[in-house]
């Protein structure tokens, strides 16, 4: 395996087969080539599995109308020189939020995937995290809000303090933890704990002795959320978190 570029391009392992060069050349199995890269980097990288590897080119373009579209974006991508060397600041991870603000089904837009940066902007501040202090969002949706506490220290102190701030998130939705996975990757956040859970059924951190504890929480719950009945929090693995609220 030969590690295809250096940091100034990207800083993961790319087999040199799905370069995009290898994939731009053969447009004849575009779909093909695109789902053998994507199920390739994960198995490289292993923080991407189940991150990039979730979309299924193949079953997606099983229509006309999909392979069209996939071909217009592929053309599209490939004007640009999308490396690290090529783009400034944070642009990547701008990009990303711009897109899930923009094309999010109505749900996400209510609030249980993307909660409005401003909103998330002003939380933080309230908080005022700082180096070595760790912080939990127990429905992180699309990380917005782990992402924001790491620009915060970042803007005040620098990224290497930002560094130092420990990142916890729980998703419930497989789908929804890939995409704030791929949030913090493309933040450039190099550090974060995310986890596909149920915070409020099966906590996914924990100690030898019961709950991990955090120095601050952040979140905006999916308040209506159906399924949490009290005859269902009392089957829950910390169930006496919800004693007093059950009559």
């Amino acid at each position: 395996l030969k590690r295809a570029v250096r940091e100034e391009y990207h800083s993961y392992m790319v087999p040199e087969n799905v370069l995009w060069d290898n994939i731009r050349n053969d447009k004849e199995k575009l779909t093909e080539n695109l789902s053998r890269a994507i199920n390739e980097i994960a198995k490289e990288n292993k923080e991407l599995d189940g991150v990039v590897n979730r979309i299924d080119f193949i079953d997606f373009t099983k229509s006309r109308e999909n392979r069209i579209l996939l071909e217009q974006l592929f053309s599209l991508f490939d004007k640009y020189n999308l490396s690290n060397r090529c783009l400034e600041g944070d642009a990547m991870g701008d990009a990303y939020e711009h897109i899930l603000m923009r094309f999010a089904p109505e749900k996400a837009k209510e609030g249980e995937v993307y909660t409005p940066r401003e909103v998330v902007r002003l939380m933080v501040n309230i908080l005022d995290p700082s180096p070595e202090e760790s912080v939990y969002d127990p429905a992180c949706g699309s990380g917005g809000m782990l992402i924001e506490a790491y620009e915060h220290v970042k803007r005040k102190i620098g990224e290497d303090s930002a560094n130092r701030v420990g990142l916890y998130g729980e998703e419930r939705s497989p789908t929804t933890y890939a995409l704030s996975k791929m949030n913090t990757i493309l933040h450039g956040i190099s550090e974060s704990h995310l986890e596909v859970g149920d915070s409020l059924l099966y906590p996914k951190f924990k100690t030898a002795t019961g709950l991990k504890k955090f120095d601050l929480v952040l979140a905006n719950p999916p308040w209506a959320q159906k399924g949490y009945g009290e005859d269902t929090l009392k089957q829950a693995e910390f169930k006496d978190r919800y004693s007093y609220g059950f009559v």
